[in-house]
């Protein structure tokens, strides 16, 4: 069975969020842990995460792009069906138990810890939330809802 474009964009988000954030704890988890961590590294390197995310992603979704083009009857290009938008609709749900779980544990962390470890709770949580949705969309795909 061949992936769709929603699922082939799924698994490209999931390898690029996987990819750089397992790179970026396996680099300052350390140093986080034992408080060594400097507040001023810190902006340069989640922007630079952040941008190596997106190049990525461009990149990966620019040769899914041209490799998936589907067309209606009229022969305008068709970028998603109901399919897509219905599986994109229901994993949408699934990360909010995680954000808020997130927003309580960043709330607590700024009682009682340092702005760094509470920046690194909230990053952490929504990378945990874009990872839930990631997967709960491949989910979707296998199981053909």
């Amino acid at each position: 069975m061949e992936m769709s474009y929603g699922e082939k964009s799924a698994w490209a988000s999931l390898s690029a969020l996987v990819g750089a954030f397992g790179w970026y704890l396996y680099s300052n988890v350390g140093a986080l842990i034992d408080g060594s961590l400097s507040s001023d590294d810190i902006p340069s390197e989640m922007i630079g995460l952040v941008i190596l995310i997106v190049i990525v992603e461009v990149v990966i979704r620019a040769i899914f792009g041209t490799e998936t083009t589907r067309k209606d009857r009229g022969g305008s290009k068709v970028d998603t069906d109901e399919r897509d938008a219905f599986i994109d609709a229901r994993s949408d749900r699934w990360p909010y138990l995680i954000l808020f779980s997130g927003a309580i544990a960043g709330i607590g962390t700024a009682a009682v810890k340092s702005p760094i470890v509470t920046a690194h709770v909230l990053l952490g949580t929504l990378v945990a939330a874009e990872l839930v949705k990631l997967i709960a969309q491949l989910v979707y795909y296998r199981r053909g809802v």
